[in-house]
């Protein structure tokens, strides 16, 4: 979804738009999102699996890297076609008190995962969460008609 497109891009980005990013959380007082050099590297020159292999490594030393954990769910779900895995990182992140971007991060991710897999059931229990937590705002209506459009297909 239009929520995370940015953040699927991630190794798209530039120096300069990175150095652009850093200048706008610094303006903010909001630290920039932690960068993974190595990781970023591998998946530059398509070696997704040594990547994973890397982001898995780091979260045994940072358990609590909610970010590295949704990197490594993007990269199992794009390019390595492992959406359990994807799946269960999304569901972790959750778990792992996480910053108000990232929980939203690890949302739309299971939305996006559901929807593309056809898993209805479960995309509609995430909508219904998504559309009760953030209720008032334009994302939480989005989610409320995507899941009233669902029901009214006579999704089960």
């Amino acid at each position: 979804s239009a929520a995370l497109t940015s953040f699927r891009n991630w190794p798209a980005f530039s120096s300069t738009s990175s150095g652009v990013m850093r200048t706008l959380y610094s303006a903010h007082d909001l630290p920039p999102p932690r960068q993974y050099p190595r990781q970023e590297t591998l998946v530059t020159r398509g070696e997704y699996a040594e990547a994973a292999g890397y982001y898995r490594d780091h979260l045994v030393v940072e358990p609590d890297d909610n970010e590295a954990r949704l990197r490594l769910a993007v990269l199992l779900e794009n390019h390595l076609g492992d959406d359990a895995g994807a799946e269960a990182l999304y569901k972790e992140v959750r778990a792992l008190a996480p910053r108000p971007r990232e929980e939203v991060a690890a949302s739309d991710g299971l939305i996006d995962l559901y929807r593309r897999t056809g898993q209805t059931g479960r995309l509609m229990g995430e909508l219904a969460r998504f559309a009760e937590r953030y209720r008032g705002s334009a994302a939480g209506e989005a989610a409320r008609r995507e899941l009233t459009d669902l029901k009214k297909e006579g999704a089960p």
